[in-house]
């Protein structure tokens, strides 16, 4: 999730570089962070794709759908429906491409923020045709805690940047010593989500060690589900190992590897 609230302010020239973010959890179904001067709300939602809902401090607003399976053009003509009222996005919606797929982004003045607080759904048309629809459940909860985020930052200022001098030289990366397909099993998988029929994609990044384990593990993108995530992690950081990353003068240096993981009920 936090990369994609990265891809938003770094593409829509929001912020001069990625800054660390603040996760605040799943809050009504949608996962919250605060990354520069803006808060997202994110909702990754099985067979529709995905929707981001980005604010700024200055009161700017996008929301960004995407879906693996669509295809996109510059001429696409976009409009977004929000329970039967329609909006083309108040400045215009441009198409994006990211690791969850293609999708657009629209910008919206913030007046459209009581449309989506109190709709059911967000449909999206492509030249006069329906594209996709999105559920909006409890985007009335995420939203008000979407202002408490803008608060903090308000009060305690953005999060740290992070700039290319505060982080190490590294010549070569950290790279797997063990196979990927050895790090989780479906004793990994909890035994509730399998129960209710619960699956989805994990993306995550790992922060190596100079000994080559794990030291911290955290999801970039969720898979909707807070107990999946969890195991993703903790399974990580129990059996990955990697050859260190190393610097200009072949020391080795901490690390990070970014890596994708889906689990499916078995058939």
């Amino acid at each position: 999730m936090l990369r994609t609230l990265f891809l938003l302010t770094l593409g829509l020239g929001l912020a001069a570089a990625p800054a660390q973010a603040r996760d605040y959890g799943n809050v009504a179904g949608w996962a919250l962070a605060s990354s520069g001067e803006s808060c997202g709300l994110y909702s990754n939602q099985q067979g529709r794709g995905e929707i981001v809902i980005l604010r700024r401090l200055d009161g700017a607003l996008h929301v960004q759908v995407s879906n693996e399976r669509w295809s996109t053009t510059e001429d696409d003509r976009i409009r977004y429906n929000v329970d039967g009222k329609q909006w083309g996005g108040d400045f215009g919606a441009a198409p994006i491409r990211d690791e969850s797929g293609r999708g657009y982004i629209a910008a919206f003045s913030p007046s459209f923020v009581a449309l989506l607080r109190g709709g059911s759904q967000l449909a999206v048309q492509k030249d006069g045709q329906p594209l996709g629809v999105f559920s909006l459940k409890g985007s009335s909860i995420a939203l008000n805690r979407l202002e408490n985020c803008l608060a903090d930052i308000r009060r305690d200022g953005p999060a740290k940047t992070v700039t290319a001098a505060s982080l190490p030289s590294i010549s070569k990366t950290a790279t797997p010593r063990t196979a990927k397909g050895r790090w989780f099993n479906m004793n990994d998988y909890p035994r509730g989500a399998q129960n209710e029929g619960r699956a989805g994609t994990v993306v995550f990044r790992l922060t190596v060690g100079t000994n080559g384990r794990v030291s911290d593990c955290q999801v970039v993108k969720s898979s909707g589900h807070s107990d999946i995530d969890a195991s993703t992690c903790k399974a990580a950081r129990k059996r990955a190992r990697f050859n260190p990353a190393l610097n200009s003068d072949g020391k080795p240096v901490e690390g990070s590897y970014q890596n994708r993981v889906t689990w499916s009920v078995p058939k």
